[in-house]
Parts: structure tokens; C-alpha cells; sequence
């Protein structure tokens, strides 16, 4: 079966001095998402078929070892950030419809430990961000977007109701957590973008 090579490319520098950092099974249904961080680069790859399979590769910038697996042959759902302090957080459907957010911790030999920081709810979460000292997590109760914040190690803050007549959506939120960054829109305004 053919494989595919990926190479690190540092803007600036000759093609030549490229570092092969992960190789794939080559088929019509993989498909590569890189997530970025400061000092790694997470690469999620995708095998679609009969049921789609989901790899987790981390790169470290400062190692000349190719991308390191950190999940292989994952049937969930698993969608990482990489933060500043070195956690990776994820949001995932395993052992959880609605969707729950876990620390995702290395174990060497093992499959990783995923430690729960916000539990399944009754209703799907919808989108979220994370930064070092927040984790923002949107919801569609009622008919009625509600985001509740909590801090980095998942104990709930506060929670935010708009009214039901705008559909709001997280963009982002400052490095430091304490900006967030909407998208809200309703029938009788447009879409702005508030902080």
C-alpha cells in the first residue's frame, strides 16, 4: 500500500533542510487538521471509510524525532487544543452524546488518560474555547444560547444568558481568559461582533 510523507517546512529556509515529522497510509479518505500550540503542533488525521478513525500526533518544535502518536485508531469523536502550559484539553463524544471537555494526559504504553473537566449535559454543547485560565462552553437550552464559564480546572464560574431572539456564537477569548470574543445576530440585527 503507498504512504504519504508530511515534512516540516520553516518559512524562509531551502526545501532541502525540511524535517519528515509523520507518515500515512495514503488513501482517497485521509484527510490531515494541524492544531496549533507554542512549543508542539498537534496533527489529527482522519482514515474515512466504512466508519472513520481518528490518530493524534504532537510535534515538538525543539526535537528532531518525527510527530509522536498520542491516540491511534480513536472510533470517537476528539477534537484537541493545545494550550500554553503544555495541557492539551479536548472535547470528545466518548462516553459522553452530548459531548464532555477532559484533560487529556500521556501515559507511555497506555491509551491516554482523559480527565473529565466539563460533564455531559442534557443538551449538546455547541462550541467552546479554552485558554490558560477559563474554559468558555456554549449551549442551546430553550431555544436560547447560554455559555457558562468555567476555570481551567473545569469548577463552574458563571453562567451567561442572551435572549432568545439572537444566535450567539464563541469566536475566541483573550490569552489571559478574561475577554471573550461573540459573533451574535438575530432576525432584526446583523451579525456584530462583540467583546
Amino acid at each position: 500500500m503507498p504512504r504519504s510523507t508530511h515534512y516540516l517546512h520553516v518559512l524562509g529556509t531551502e526545501f532541502s533542510e525540511d524535517r519528515e515529522i509523520l507518515r500515512s497510509d495514503d488513501t482517497e479518505n485521509l484527510r490531515l487538521h494541524l492544531i496549533p500550540g507554542q512549543d508542539h503542533i498537534g496533527i489529527l488525521v482522519f482514515r474515512y471509510g466504512d466508519t472513520t478513525s481518528t490518530d493524534f500526533y504532537l510535534f515538538s518544535f525543539e526535537d528532531d524525532r518525527t510527530a509522536e502518536p498520542f491516540i491511534k485508531d480513536a472510533a470517537y469523536k476528539f477534537g484537541p487544543v493545545l494550550l500554553g502550559d503544555g495541557r492539551i484539553l479536548a472535547i470528545t463524544d466518548l462516553d459522553a452524546p452530548n459531548f464532555r471537555i477532559v484533560e487529556v494526559q500521556k501515559r507511555t504504553g497506555q491509551t491516554p488518560k482523559f480527565i473529565e473537566l466539563v460533564s455531559s449535559a442534557e443538551v449538546p454543547i455547541q462550541n467552546w474555547v479554552a485558554t490558560e485560565e477559563r474554559i468558555f462552553v456554549s449551549y442551546l437550552r430553550k431555544m436560547k444560547t447560554e455559555i457558562e464559564i468555567f476555570d481551567a480546572w473545569g469548577n463552574r464560574l458563571q453562567r451567561l444568558p442572551f435572549q432568545g431572539s439572537e444566535t450567539v456564537r464563541i469566536i475566541g477569548a483573550s490569552e489571559s481568559g478574561d475577554e471573550l470574543l461573540l459573533e451574535r445576530e438575530s432576525f432584526v440585527a446583523p451579525i456584530r461582533i462583540e467583546s
